[in-house]
Formats: structure tokens, sequence, C-alpha cells
């Protein structure tokens, strides 16, 4: 994946998440009318810095049950 690409929504999978640049900000919307789920996040200056936070993920760690 190059940087200037978006990874699909965290939310429901949809690979096609839309920039939306407005005068006053820059947001990325899994756009419901598409198949997705209208998760968005937003108020970003930059586009670089919109791509960075819409494609971090948080790293996923097993459960255990602990023992008492």
């Amino acid at each position: 994946m190059n940087e200037d690409s978006l990874k699909p929504c965290p939310f429901c999978g949809n690979k096609n998440p839309e920039i939306n640049i407005s005068r006053i900000d820059k947001e990325v919307i899994c756009n419901l009318g598409k198949g997705g789920c209208g998760a968005r996040i937003g108020w970003y200056v930059s586009i670089q810095e919109l791509r960075r936070a819409w494609n971090q993920r948080v790293k996923r760690v097993a459960i255990t049950e602990r023992g008492a």
C-alpha cells in the first residue's frame, strides 16, 4: 500500500473511503450512500495528516483469562 492510499474502513471494511475537502478542513468519510457505515474522521489541515490518522490501526493482542 502506498502512502497516498487509504486503508479500508476499520469498522465495516468498505474499501472505498473518500476524502472530503471543505474550506475549513479535510475529512475521510466511509460513505453511507456507497455501501459504507458512515464512519468519519476529520478536522485535519493537511491531507498527509488526515491519511496517517485514518490509516492508523491499533495492534491487536491476545486476551487471556487470569487464574485466581
